[in-house]
């Protein structure tokens, strides 16, 4: 993941991978020609900001939350807002309000529904189940992936720092992949990406709900 403390937004750019199959399009299984199964993978790269401390973190967050991953789905999202809607905030508005209202940023997204269990800042109740999205997952055989992404634990405690768009229809997003997630045990926390370097106690995350 690059992580770029002047980006305030995550930039999408899409390349496709090629489909792999046999050279005739045709697999071979006991010395019969059958038809091969096409493999499609789409990889997403993406650029979003950075944070030297869990207070940059948490004061960037529109949303702090404790919740109880409980499902998910895979489905397309178009993440454009109709221009002037995003209030030239590029943190809001992904898709820095088209010139176009027409024109799409359609991504597919893994969307986890989360019932929260605690709020630490922001807009949301205890006993709520909000959407959360992460950029990937497999739709109609084609494989999405961004490289960064460490899908969420179904069952399990996980304390998140997240952006909101202007558009209610789309679902709430983590500031990135890399620092914005933690596992929570008892009073032990952990992150959730192996290469988050903001640790993060109890203790910590108390003060969040105090300020």
């Amino acid at each position: 993941m690059k992580l770029a403390t002047t980006v305030a937004a995550a930039s999408l750019l899409l390349s496709l991978a090629a489909c792999t199959s046999s050279d005739d399009g045709k697999s071979t299984d006991g010395g019969k020609s059958t038809p091969a199964r096409q493999e499609s993978v789409v990889t997403y790269a993406a650029e979003y900001p950075a944070y030297d401390s869990v207070e940059s973190l948490s004061e960037a967050a529109d949303l702090i939350v404790e919740g109880t991953v409980v499902s998910s789905t895979v489905r397309e999202i178009d993440i454009a807002l109709p221009a002037g809607e995003g209030g030239g905030d590029p943190r809001t508005d992904p898709g820095q309000g088209a010139e176009d209202a027409d024109e799409e940023a359609v991504y597919v997204y893994t969307v986890y529904d989360v019932e929260v269990t605690s709020v630490h800042n922001g807009t949301a109740e205890p006993g709520q189940t909000i959407e959360v999205k992460q950029l990937g997952g497999t739709l109609d055989g084609v494989e999405y992936v961004e490289n960064d992404t460490v899908p969420f634990t179904e069952g399990a405690s996980h304390v998140l720092f997240l952006s909101t768009s202007v558009n209610p229809d789309v679902p709430h997003s983590l500031l990135n992949p890399v620092q914005s997630a933690y596992l929570k045990d008892g009073r032990e926390l952990r992150p959730v990406h192996p290469d988050n370097q903001l640790p993060m106690t109890s203790g910590e995350l108390a003060d969040l709900t105090r300020r």
